[in-house]
């Protein structure tokens, strides 16, 4: 694509590009993120190089690549250093922000079924861990008397301390 790329002609592209993505079309998105970054590249500009990095973490989210997008908007970040334009540094912040909570969301949902497949196996399997220490005699202070230390009491630290 051989749009122009320059701020003044092109700064609603990355808008373009946002919207694309949301309406699930990042393959039409793609040539105008191709053309910032190209742009970017050969005639360093920091704003198509940090809205081009911006607008391809979008893609690659798009695409569900959480982690190479986290890198991407990483990188926009980076190249926003070299810019004066707090409030296009705040769109990729928020940006970074949003795929940080998805992928701790994915990742906390992948956890989440492994427990659960883990403890249907268990369940078949019968018993293989030891007991929780609330079925140990003595409440579970039987190692403490190893160690010297004391059963937790009611008491503060404090108020031992004044008593």
């Amino acid at each position: 694509m051989s749009s122009p790329t320059e701020i003044f002609a092109a700064s609603i592209v990355p808008d373009v590009v946002e919207a694309l993505t949301e309406l699930g079309r990042p393959d039409e998105a793609e040539p105008r993120v191709d053309a910032l970054e190209l742009n970017g590249r050969r005639l360093d500009r920091p704003w198509m190089l940090a809205v081009g990095a911006r607008c391809r973490a979008t893609v690659l989210a798009a695409r569900c690549d959480v982690g190479a997008a986290v890198r991407t908007a990483g990188c926009a970040l980076t190249q926003h250093d070299r810019l004066a334009m707090p409030f296009e540094r705040a769109r990729a912040q928020l940006l970074l922000g949003r795929l940080i909570r998805r992928e701790r969301s994915d990742a906390t949902a992948a956890l989440r079924d492994a427990l659960a497949i883990s403890s249907s196996s268990a369940r078949r399997c019968g018993p293989t861990a030891p007991a929780p220490s609330s079925q140990v005699p003595g409440g579970g202070h039987a190692d403490r008397r190893k160690t010297g230390s004391r059963p937790p009491s009611n008491e503060s630290p404090n108020s031992r301390r004044r008593g």
